[in-house]
């Protein structure tokens, strides 16, 4: 779990995160 985590695995878990950021902060 770890080396997954720090792995930056182009995941739709990643790209849920970075929209919420993105329309948090416009």
């Amino acid at each position: 779990k770890s080396p997954s985590d720090v792995k930056p695995l182009p995941s739709p878990d990643t790209d849920v995160p970075l929209s919420s950021v993105e329309i948090k902060n416009p």
